[in-house]
């Protein structure tokens, strides 16, 4: 019997809200709408978030596109990456896949490493620019070694399924076990796959099976499933 490891690539929906110290619940709206109109970027980006999520408003996307477009074309990054999302998830507006690569490549630029994350897996899956797996490991590994965890986990897939050449296995192993070290139930799991089935490395039961359970304790079904699996048949060994 073989564990078969995961491989669905992982992407982030996290907005962005850039605070804005100077205004107040109760003249909130009237002072963003001032300040946004007097060239006050951050104003306009935090009425965009506003009008994007319904906040003291009634919830309106093409506003909030018109309003995260001023801001990141004023230099607030943030915008740029919450409009990417807005264009990639087809919020309230038609689905554009094309806007968002262009978005999510100035955020990627400009630092925020999910961007990076979510440009890579369009350019992984073909997902409004031409795929292209090598642009796409630059950019998970990028994403990666600024701190976002799923863009190591899909980078360990790229590797695992042969999409692109790893140095070595063992590349795939410590990109595993950095997604697990950080309460990445996927990795864990893949990596007690690893361990289970002795892939490029000596074959560990009772490894696998730590590693099984502590997917598990992150409520990865499949990974309680192959936990207990392993656990009746090591007993009965």
């Amino acid at each position: 019997m073989n564990f078969k490891q995961i491989s669905i690539p992982c992407i982030v929906i996290f907005m962005f809200f850039i605070a804005v110290n100077t205004v107040t619940a109760n003249d909130k709206m009237l002072k963003l709408e001032k300040a946004c109109s007097n060239g006050f970027a951050k104003a306009c980006a935090n009425l965009a978030y506003m009008y994007e999520n319904g906040r003291g408003v009634k919830q309106n996307y093409a506003k909030a596109v018109e309003l995260y477009q001023k801001s990141c074309e004023s230099g607030i990054i943030e915008s740029c990456y919450n409009l990417a999302l807005i264009y990639n998830k087809g919020r309230g507006i038609e689905q554009n896949n094309q806007k968002a690569a262009k978005y999510y490549k100035m955020a990627c630029s400009n630092g925020i490493s999910n961007a990076c994350l979510n440009l890579a897996y369009m350019y992984e899956n073909s997902q409004g620019v031409k795929q292209d797996y090598a642009e796409a490991e630059k950019l998970y590994r990028k994403a990666c070694d600024t701190g976002a965890l799923n863009a190591c986990f899909n980078l360990a897939v790229m590797y695992d399924t042969e999409k692109v050449a790893a140095n070595d296995y063992s590349e795939v192993i410590n990109l595993y076990t950095k997604t697990c070290d950080g309460k990445n139930a996927k990795g864990c799991y893949n990596l007690a796959a690893i361990y289970y089935n002795g892939k490029s490395v000596k074959r560990n039961l009772e490894k696998a099976k730590k590693l099984f359970k502590k997917a598990c304790d992150m409520n990865l079904q499949k990974s309680c499933e192959a936990y207990n699996m392993l656990k009746k048949q090591m007993k009965n060994n």
